[in-house]
């Protein structure tokens, strides 16, 4: 004759079930997090370093694309046309600029992946939302006109990222920078999705929305989740200039379209 289980061992065996199944989901849901924020982090160094090809070949780093444009409209993940001086009437057309007593001063949007060679999924984090891409007017590749001037003066109005190390008031600022990216994180507060829709910031951090508002200014830290997940790559105009020398040192342009007065002598040989 066969025992039947009684209600409290089929209980037991409910609960150990019941334990190992969550367990096991909170194992794939934290693997599959850090597989996102790998994926993010691969993502943006492709995107930078085909960035800085771009500045090689154009002089001029790329307009952002606009970041509510949809995939299946006209100039998706492009960045205008904005080197093309014939056709060119407008600068970054697609992306949102940023003004300072009513001169524009930066452009933010969407990575132009189109522009810059690569496939579109470059365009979105490892969350599948895109990458918010800040850049100077300056330094933007626009009509044709060489950047040496946005290079070596007008830094005032350059994005400015600033590190919260710890909750306390010291904070640290990393100024004049060419660009800022933005990955937005698991909660993907602020930004775009792939339809072009911008996610609420209701529930956001102050941090989180500084990211993810129209202004020139961002914050990163990488050791305080409880009040921001995002992740930044942001660069320097001297950091661009050495990234770009290592890419080719060979590069030259005629020294009467270049005002290389930087006080460095590496440099001041050395036009964009």
């Amino acid at each position: 004759m066969k025992k039947a289980y009684s209600l409290l061992e089929l209980s037991i065996v409910l609960v150990i079930m019941g334990f190992i199944a969550f367990t096991f989901t909170a194992v794939i849901d934290s693997f599959l997090k850090v597989n996102r924020f790998k994926t993010s982090f691969q993502r943006l160094d492709v995107v930078e370093s085909s960035m800085l090809r771009f500045l090689n070949e154009n002089r001029g780093l790329p307009c952002p694309a606009g970041h509510d444009v949809s995939s299946n409209d006209t100039g998706f993940g492009e960045d205008g046309d904005s080197c093309d001086s014939s056709s060119v009437t407008e600068v970054c057309a697609d992306a949102e600029a940023y003004e300072v007593a009513g001169v524009v001063v930066g452009y933010k949007g969407s990575i132009p992946a189109i522009t810059l060679d690569l496939p579109t999924e470059y365009m979105y984090d490892g969350f599948d939302r895109r990458f918010t891409y800040f850049v100077s007017s300056d330094l933007i590749c626009k009509n044709g006109v060489d950047i040496n001037s946005g290079f070596y003066s007008n830094e005032d109005n350059l994005p400015i990222v600033y590190n919260k190390p710890n909750t306390s008031t010291s904070v640290y600022e990393y100024q004049k920078n060419a660009y800022v990216i933005v990955s937005h994180g698991k909660n993907g507060f602020g930004a775009y999705t792939k339809s072009g829709d911008k996610i609420s910031t209701d529930s956001a951090s102050s941090d989180e929305i500084e990211n993810s508002d129209s202004d020139n200014e961002f914050v990163y830290n990488y050791f305080r989740p409880e009040s921001m997940d995002d992740i930044l790559r942001f660069k320097n105009k001297w950091q661009l200039m050495n990234d770009l020398e290592e890419l080719d040192s060979t590069k030259r342009y005629p020294s009467e379209e270049c005002n290389c007065s930087t006080g460095i002598d590496k440099f001041n040989d050395m036009c964009l």
